[in-house]
């Protein structure tokens, strides 16, 4: 297991979470270290029981930089997302996709969702959430 810093202004491992996910493995940890907003979108995650968390103290944004896309396609179970405020797509898609696995399930603590289209998640993925507000 390792962890993987994300800092928007250039002090952690990688400036942004797309980044920290393509290097990430099973079982390894992204903590995002600032409250900074991060444009992302299309992120897919196919490692199982990845962690994207946020340090404490700190709730960033991570807002769909796309028109018509998902934030974050999953591919696996066991994802687990700690206190980040999620902004949905505007015009179309999730904040929270399952990829071609249709098993897919994943945990959220104290997260925060707002706008996009859509409900946040898309059919058929099975989640498990505290302090969980849309």
């Amino acid at each position: 297991m390792a962890t993987h810093t994300v800092k928007a202004d250039g002090s952690g491992d990688y400036t942004t979470i797309a980044s920290a996910i393509s290097a990430a493995g099973t079982d390894d940890v992204i903590e995002i270290l600032d409250s900074s907003v991060y444009h992302e979108s299309n992120m897919s995650i196919s490692d199982p029981n990845l962690q994207i968390i946020a340090q404490a103290g700190n709730t960033p944004t991570i807002k769909n930089a796309g028109s018509s896309t998902n934030t974050f396609w999953l591919y696996v179970s066991g994802c687990y997302f700690q206190n980040i405020h999620f902004h949905g797509p505007d015009s179309g898609g999730y904040t929270i996709a399952r990829g071609n696995y249709k098993g897919t399930a994943f945990s959220l603590s104290g997260c925060f969702f707002e706008g996009g289209l859509n409900s946040p998640f898309q059919y058929g993925i099975g989640k498990h959430t505290t302090g969980f507000y849309y």
